[in-house]
């Protein structure tokens, strides 16, 4: 009902746009920046992209939010794109937007948006792939009379290696990650070196492309080549096949495994692979390796489903 009060309201060309937009934001809610984009991204799916839109009203999955980063980055090839790029473009774009499974997690804008510029990237090399512009700000929110909250944004991989620290930090001390976070910015706990691991999922055989930073996401070239600088690399083909004789998985086959399944196995769970254990689907202890073929992520609650015979899986080869 929202999409299709949305389509009525696009404006006729001759029509003043700012006036359509103040008009429409006081009905609607919204700022007029954002009717703006709304109505914008709306008549170039109607008009451009067919495929696209005959798929969003069959699953009715895509949100404002979603179809406005697909508008941004389609519109960084100009005003008058070449009828055959936006062709190709649309059924792109449809077959990564086309839901494979009942359930199956949407992309966030953000990373729609990226991807599609990606895209848009492979048709005109000037338009480079790049993650949002990194911010580094630092602020102060009073939320009540006796207590505050603070703010920090900074580049994906400044926060998540941050964030893996805090982790080994509260969990060394036996304290809560809020906990550790006060502590260490108060200077009550000194600066201590902690074991922390960004683990970026890259293309062995192309060069300046997005790759996949686990826990973040996609993430543009310009950040792939910071964090290559002092990484230590696996090949994930040889991981694939690779096997140890301890119960505890190589870091090779725990990060395989990981970039494998994304989430635990369980139909319609979401917790991300890396704060799962690796399941034996055969028991160590009965015979089963330590490989990447007997090993699947498995949350925590799954795993002990698992574990107390109440469920059991059965991986079968796509066929």
């Amino acid at each position: 009902m929202e999409y299709e009060a949305w389509l009525k309201l696009i404006p006729d060309f001759e029509e003043d746009s700012e006036l359509v937009s103040e008009k429409y934001a006081r009905q609607a809610g919204e700022s007029p920046n954002n009717v703006i984009k709304i109505l914008v991204a709306l008549q170039r799916l109607t008009t451009e992209l067919p495929q696209l839109h005959k798929a969003i009203t069959t699953h009715w999955h895509l949100d404002f939010p979603r179809i406005i980063a697909i508008d941004t980055a389609l519109s960084k090839l100009g005003a008058t794109p070449e009828p055959e790029v936006i062709t190709e473009l649309d059924a792109k774009i449809t077959s990564y937007l086309t839901p494979r499974t009942a359930n199956q997690h949407l992309p966030s804008p953000r990373n729609i948006g990226q991807r599609v510029r990606q895209m848009v990237a492979e048709f005109d090399d000037r338009i480079p792939v790049k993650d949002p512009r990194p911010q580094r700000r630092f602020s102060k929110t009073q939320v009540s009379a006796n207590a505050s909250s603070l703010t920090i944004e900074a580049p994906h991989e400044e926060i998540e290696t941050a964030h893996e620290s805090v982790k080994a930090t509260a969990r060394e001390l036996g304290i809560s990650r809020a906990e550790a976070i006060l502590k260490i910015l108060s200077g009550e706990l000194d600066s201590k070196q902690v074991e922390t691991k960004l683990v970026l999922f890259t293309a062995k055989d192309l060069e300046g492309v997005p790759a996949y930073l686990q826990g973040v996401g996609w993430v543009g070239p310009e950040t792939v080549e910071r964090l290559r600088e002092d990484a230590t690399f696996i090949d994930m083909d040889a991981a694939a096949t690779a096997e140890t004789a301890s119960y505890r998985p190589t870091d090779a086959i725990r990060t395989f495994v990981e970039g494998r399944d994304g989430t635990c196995r369980w139909p319609g769970c979401s917790v991300p692979a890396q704060h799962c254990q690796l399941d034996h689907r055969h028991n160590f202890d009965e015979g089963g390796p330590t490989s990447p073929s007997n090993l699947f992520a498995l949350c925590q609650h799954h795993h002990n489903v698992k574990t107390d015979t109440r469920a059991h899986y059965i991986v079968d080869p796509i066929s």
